[in-house]
């Protein structure tokens, strides 16, 4: 048995009808046409075994051939979505039931924006759809004129990116927060991020001072602007000096910028090789210490002037740890091998006893008369006053005394 096609035709000789038959095997044609039917449902099973959206436009772009997620994909218009259908019809129609938010209302506008992306663009373009789904299509030219089309949903990949992008947005919040300078640099000693503040302290090379610039770089171009008032007149050996602080991971390093401000840095290195950077403006404590050191100054002139002398000593121990020059004067400077204490100043050790038992008691008394030792070993009556004070956490006694030699005479 094999297949055979039968063509017939009627012929009429000698008044009689006469019909002839042509009989031909088929049989090569029928397992060819079996073939090709069984290569395109090969085709179609594989087209829709992909796990992209698939679909093939001819050289008029009307659709050749689609798989089930390219229906899937495009399900809001499945009801035109047939072999035949343009590809601009189709998402013009799509455009139309409220597929493309950014479509509303200016469809035909979009469509032919999109039909010339789609032309012009050599890189895969992405777009988000109302249902809030988001895909990335390739169009790419066939020999014969046509397109295949791919989609892929990137709807995961973009969630992703946008919680990425929230929590970076949200650090970037928390680091700007910060009232000290904060700067991050990678392994190369490019900058990755800084906050506001970090700006702030280095507004000479601002202008720089964006993602990628190199450490060394921003604080040369700093140091060439006068930023840093210890490298001015000496930049190379200052670049020097901080490279090796760099390396060293110095910690709380104080510097002056050339407006007077005072900041103390830090740096830590980070677990991926890279350095954060930290700069706190110590420019107040800087004012107050010095203004202190005046005041310091200021008062240690005014007791080394002071014609009556003074002593500052512990309370508990008696030792002294300051002395106006009237007091050294009168007690001597001690004979330089040790620490010197106010009971050395008493003839009568009791004397001494009975200054701190008062002292204890009501932290302070006035004009106390015993006798004392001079720095020549003579003895004298004096006049103490004493009052006890609190500097730096310690318990002091701050005492003057008077000879009274010429006063009992």
């Amino acid at each position: 048995i094999f297949p055979v096609s039968i063509v017939v035709g009627q012929a009429v000789s000698d008044d009689r009808s006469v019909f002839v038959a042509v009989i031909t095997d088929t049989t090569a044609q029928v397992a060819a046409e079996e073939e090709r039917h069984q290569l395109d449902q090969l085709l179609r099973d594989a087209v829709d075994s992909l796990s992209e959206g698939f679909a093939l436009y001819d050289a008029d772009d009307r659709l050749v051939i689609c798989n089930e997620r390219y229906r899937d994909y495009h399900q809001i218009a499945s009801d035109i979505l047939e072999p035949g259908v343009e590809w601009s019809e189709l998402i013009r129609q799509e455009a139309r039931r409220g597929l493309y938010p950014a479509a509303e209302g200016r469809v035909d506008e979009w469509v032919r924006n999109w039909i010339k992306a789609r032309r012009t663009s050599k890189s895969p373009l992405e777009y988000g759809r109302a249902d809030g789904r988001w895909f990335i299509g390739s169009n790419r030219k066939t020999r014969q004129g046509g397109a295949v089309v791919t989609l892929n949903e990137i709807t995961e990949l973009k969630d992703r990116e946008a919680e990425l992008r929230e929590a970076h947005e949200l650090l970037e919040d928390a680091i700007d927060s910060l009232s000290e300078g904060f700067a991050l640099w990678d392994e190369d000693d490019q900058l990755v991020m800084c906050n506001q503040t970090y700006r702030d302290f280095n507004e000479r090379c601002v202008d720089i001072l964006k993602p990628g610039v190199k450490w060394l770089d921003f604080i040369r171009t700093g140091a060439e602007r006068g930023q840093y008032a210890d490298a001015v007149g000496r930049i190379d050996e200052w670049l020097e000096q901080s490279i090796k602080d760099r390396r060293a991971l110095r910690a709380n390093h104080e510097y002056e910028i050339s407006d007077g401000r005072w900041c103390i840095g830090s740096n830590r290195s980070t677990r991926h090789g890279g350095i954060v950077v930290t700069r706190i403006d110590i420019t107040d404590r800087k004012r107050m210490e010095k203004a202190l050191q005046e005041s310091e100054a200021f008062n240690r002139q005014v007791l080394d002037s002071c014609p009556v002398a003074v002593q500052m000593t512990q309370t508990e121990t008696g030792k002294v740890v300051y002395r106006s020059p009237a007091s050294a004067a009168l007690f001597g400077q001690g004979d330089g091998e040790g620490d010197t204490y106010a009971s050395n100043f008493f003839v009568d050790q009791l004397d001494f006893h009975d200054c701190i038992d008062r002292l204890r008691l009501d932290g302070q008394f006035d004009d106390v008369r015993v006798q004392m030792r001079r720095r020549d070993g003579s003895s004298f009556w004096g006049s103490i006053s004493a009052k006890r004070v609190t500097y730096q956490g310690e318990d002091f006694t701050v005492s003057t005394t008077f000879d009274m030699t010429e006063r009992l005479e």
